[in-house]
């Protein structure tokens, strides 16, 4: 996935997936850490003038995915999907007490979406 400086907003912290590129179609509000601001910034010194264009794009899953699969164990790497590492996230946030619809929101599925009555007073999303 590629990353595009109009999708991020220093000053609030944030990055918006577009619903275009977004897995369930809905945009999505990343939140960014001080230290992946700081790279940001590390990135493009003049991001009040530059703020165009792309901030990187992958070579490709695909050839990530080889080389990660070079550099590990055979007996590691077999069967191993990148996708994995969202079922690792949601399984450590599990672990650490994170509630399910939370786990659900950071993973952008649509099944973290309040519903019924409760969706009826919370107008937050």
């Amino acid at each position: 996935m590629d990353l595009s400086w109009s999708e991020i907003d220093l000053a609030g912290k944030i990055w918006t997936l577009p619903a275009a590129r977004a897995k369930n179609g809905r945009q999505h509000a990343i939140p960014l850490t001080e230290q992946a601001v700081d790279c940001l910034r590390w990135l493009c010194p003049a991001l009040e003038n530059a703020l165009s264009g792309v901030v990187f794009q992958p070579v490709g899953f695909s050839q990530l995915k080889a080389k990660l699969d070079a550099a590990l164990n055979p007996a590691v790497s077999a069967g191993f999907k990148l996708h994995d590492l969202r079922r690792t996230a949601a399984s450590g946030m599990a672990g650490l007490g994170v509630q399910p619809h939370v786990i659900e929101a950071v993973l952008n599925h649509r099944s973290g979406q309040i519903r019924g009555v409760a969706a009826t007073y919370n107008r937050y999303s």
